[in-house]
């Protein structure tokens, strides 16, 4: 099983929780298979709540940036790197699955299921 590894941010601790689901659906992102669409549908669901979670951080970042001490751009541009990684995983296991369905069908349409 592939991990990513993780480097310590000052933020991090900020969001431990948003922070332990992004590298959870990171590792199950890493070790999906080309025909595991399954799996490629249940990642891009959690892919896309966490995308919008930290959308959502990212809108509050001044306020949060002022209550933590911390700069308003420095804390925006961490939320939307985040933000960012997640719509990818979303959108590529969107694709994944969309093939693997399609595939599927051909495969019932033909005969061979």
């Amino acid at each position: 099983m592939r991990t990513i590894k993780r480097y310590d941010v000052e933020f991090d601790k900020l969001f431990a929780d948003d922070i332990s689901l992004y590298y959870d659906i990171a590792t199950k992102y890493l070790n999906l298979g080309t025909e595991d669409f399954t799996t490629a549908f249940e990642t891009c669901k959690e892919a896309w709540v966490l995308a919008d979670r930290w959308a959502n951080i990212a809108a509050n970042a001044g306020k949060m940036a002022t209550m933590e001490g911390t700069s308003k751009t420095d804390l925006k541009d961490y939320c939307h790197r985040k933000y960012r990684q997640m719509q990818y995983i979303h959108e590529h296991c969107r694709m994944m699955y969309r093939i693997g369905e399609n595939e599927i069908k051909q495969q019932r349409y033909s005969g061979q299921i």
